[in-house]
């Protein structure tokens, strides 16, 4: 009987061990993880950042474009006049 006692605690002994073990396996793998993911997502702007950039960015694109639009107006506005002094002074346009 001492034997299968003694084997149960060897048992026990060896199963808390083993939890042991595999907590600080897991702890470590975490660690790892955490890591690897910080070094990989460090990088990234947070959610302020991003979204200060893409205010600059579409501030910039507005501006662009109405630019776009009033310089499209200009050349129009140029070409009607050019039209006009060719007719007026009989050049030919090309």
């Amino acid at each position: 009987m001492k034997n299968l006692s003694t084997a149960k605690e060897e048992l026990k002994q060896v199963e808390k061990s083993l939890k042991i073990s595999l907590q600080l396996d897991f702890q470590e793998f975490r660690e790892e993880i955490n890591e690897k993911l910080d070094k990989k997502f460090g990088l990234m702007p947070n959610k302020d950042e991003f979204f200060g950039w893409m205010d600059k960015l579409m501030k910039e694109l507005t501006a662009i474009r109405e630019e776009h639009t009033i310089s499209g107006y200009h050349l129009k506005d140029h070409e009607d006049r050019i039209s006009l002094l060719e007719q007026k002074t009989g050049l030919a346009t090309v």
